[in-house]
Order: C-alpha cells, then sequence, then structure tokens
C-alpha cells in the first residue's frame, strides 16, 4: 500500500492536518499495512537513529516505545534497544544490520536470510527499526493586532518505524507520525519531550500487533 518513506534526508515540510491541540498538529500514515494483524512472540527494538541534530531526541522515542509496548502488548516479550545492540554487536552483526537497510533503501528489496540471522542473533523474531527527526526554528508571522511581523518559535517531529519479520524481504509494516507546534498570541510550545511522546504514541498505537 503506498510507496516506501525513506528513512534517510528526511524532510520536516508542511505537515498534513489530522488533530489539533494546543496549536500541535499531527499526523499519521501507514504506507505498509498488512491484511491481518500481525502474531510477535519477541519483539527487539532496534537501537533508534536520528537525522543529524536530533540526537537527544533518540532516547526519548526508546524509552516511550517500550511503555508503549509493556502497556498495550503485554503478551509479546520484549528485547530493549540496548540488549539488542550489545546482541548483534557479540554477534558480528553490525555490518550486516546496516547492509540490509542500506540495501532496502536503494533497491526496495531486503535480503530475507540476513534478516533470519539478524533476529535469530537478537533474540527475536520481529525487529522494530525507528528513525527520528526534530527540528526547531523561527518562523515571521504578521500581527493580527498591528502592522509589524512577529518572530515565534516552531516546532516539528518525525517519527519513522519499520516493522520486519525474520525470513521476509521487506517490512511487514511501515508508518510515519509528524507533528508540528508554532507558538502564537494564543498558543505555546509543548514540552519538548511531551511532543516526541506523544508522536510516538500517535505511531505504536497504529501497529497491527497480535501478541501470542
Amino acid at each position: 500500500m503506498g510507496g516506501r518513506v525513506r528513512f534517510a534526508g528526511m524532510c520536516l515540510g508542511v505537515l498534513g492536518a489530522a488533530a489539533c491541540t494546543a496549536g500541535t498538529t499531527y499526523s499519521v500514515a501507514e504506507p505498509i499495512r498488512p491484511v491481518t494483524t500481525i502474531d510477535a512472540g519477541w519483539m527487539a527494538i532496534l537501537p533508534v537513529t536520528s537525522e543529524i541534530g536530533s540526537q537527544d531526541a533518540a532516547p526519548v522515542v526508546a524509552e516511550q516505545v517500550e511503555a508503549i509496548m509493556a502497556e498495550r502488548w503485554p503478551s509479546v516479550s520484549v528485547v530493549r534497544p540496548g540488549e539488542v545492540r550489545q546482541r548483534l554487536g557479540r554477534a558480528g552483526m553490525s555490518a550486516t544490520l546496516a547492509r540490509v537497510f542500506a540495501d532496502y533503501e536503494a533497491t526496495g528489496i531486503a535480503d530475507a536470510d540476513d534478516l533470519t540471522l539478524l533476529a535469530d542473533a537478537a533474540g527475536a523474531d520481529h525487529l522494530l527499526q525507528l528513525r527520528v527527526a526534530y527540528e526547531e526554528s523561527a518562523v515571521l508571522r504578521e500581527d493580527w493586532f498591528d502592522d509589524g511581523v512577529d518572530e515565534e518559535d516552531r516546532r516539528d517531529v518525525l517519527l519513522v518505524a519499520r516493522l520486519w519479520a525474520a525470513g521476509e524481504s521487506g517490512p511487514v509494516w511501515e508508518a510515519t507520525s509528524r507533528a508540528g507546534s508554532e507558538s502564537g498570541t494564543f498558543t505555546s510550545l509543548p514540552e519538548r519531550v511531551e511532543m516526541l511522546s506523544e508522536v510516538a504514541a500517535e505511531l505504536l498505537m497504529r501497529m497491527p500487533l497480535r501478541g501470542r
């Protein structure tokens, strides 16, 4: 369903409006969605990657995703990002991980055998890949009450998720969650952690997962 959304060079442009709360606009899209729910026994959350300048957003996203998994799918056993990093590192699979994702970006096809090896090394049947982009900027807006121009603050977040299954040649689910917020006369920016957590929640709630 739909085209692939590239992890590399993600753009934080104009966001589609889905809901608006306190000046913040959220939207979620699912380029790849399975016909039925996905059975998962063990889920390995890969270390969250980020765009340049967004590195400090990754731990916030990882923590929120872990919390949502525990609350929404308690029957699914989760391998946390730190443990996944250690397991793949000990197994010498870091280059394989990078190659699988790079090949998919370039060709739209992942090596199914390599994905099986990665899942086995991580101790899971599914791998959850997440990438976040976070940006703060200034915007100029005409003042409603006089002839001047005000400088306001803006925050944008984009979170992309791909769910991989052992033995598959592409993700079984993919989704993007976006949020944009501007300060103004009647609104203020949400806290950074709050905004990142909300974006992660909006995305994970769409994951078509069924615990065993």
